[in-house]
């Protein structure tokens, strides 16, 4: 998988999890300053595809997740709160003003986390003090990581020369084991105190205690569970700050 596509797959998770197209975007801008100029000029005709594609379903009663239609800007500033139908910001200057923008706090998911799942307890319980280890059982190498640092969902997957996600699994021989580069993303939810993980249609899967993910997929992360990304196994465990 290209990482154009594999970018244009992150774009459209983020907008099944109910991001607006700007959200989006603010996300990916680092991720898109990969891309060379044609690859970004691809980038946008591509999604412009696909939210007229999601407009078009809108219209014919499709049961999935739906977006409004998209409308020609009324101004160069993406950021203007405007009346009506949502615009996407793909012009080459806004794409600028999204790159120099900080990114906006997450907004909670609109979507269903009820996959079996109880009730949070111990074992699901992640504070804002809280680490989490990434442990591989083969080599004993763990990665620590802060989710709750980050204003955006967390990438795990394998970097390269021209794309490093948030947490790089090179060091475990990710390659080898399958990973791909944008694998699985992790969100941080304060209100609940929990840690989630979706698979972003990586090419061999992500597992959870042995069960396959679905692509984009949400499920809650508890203390203790084996996670596997591809063949990369990896033990999670749950830690407050002063302990680690």
């Amino acid at each position: 998988m290209s990482a154009l596509q594999e970018i244009i797959d992150v774009y459209a998770g983020l907008r099944a999890q109910g991001h607006n197209s700007k959200e989006s975007l603010q996300f990916l801008r680092l991720k898109i300053d990969t891309l060379s100029s044609q690859e970004q000029t691809e980038f946008v005709r591509q999604v412009r595809a696909w939210e007229l594609k999601r407009a078009a379903e809108r219209k014919t009663g499709d049961s999935r997740p739906k977006i409004k239609p998209l409308q020609k800007p009324a101004s160069n500033d993406p950021f203007q709160q405007t009346e009506g139908p949502e615009t996407l910001p793909i012009t080459p200057e806004q794409m600028k003003e999204i790159r120099r923008q900080q990114p906006p706090a997450r907004r909670a998911p609109t979507g269903t986390h009820d996959l079996g799942d109880q009730q949070s307890g111990w074992d699901t319980f992640f504070s804002h003090e809280s680490v989490l280890s990434l442990t591989n059982p083969e080599t004993n190498i763990s990665l620590d990581v802060h989710p709750q640092r980050h204003r955006h969902d967390v990438v795990l997957g394998r970097g390269d020369e021209s794309f490093a996600p948030d947490v790089d699994l090179t060091v475990l021989d990710a390659a080898q084991h399958g990973v791909s580069r944008i694998h699985m993303t992790m969100h941080y939810d304060a209100s609940q105190s929990t840690l989630s993980v979706m698979d972003m249609k990586s090419t061999n899967g992500s597992f959870i205690n042995g069960v396959q993910l679905f692509p984009q997929e949400i499920r809650v992360l508890r203390h203790g569970d084996e996670l596997r990304l591809g063949r990369l196994v990896l033990i999670v465990h749950f830690y407050f700050s002063e302990t680690r």
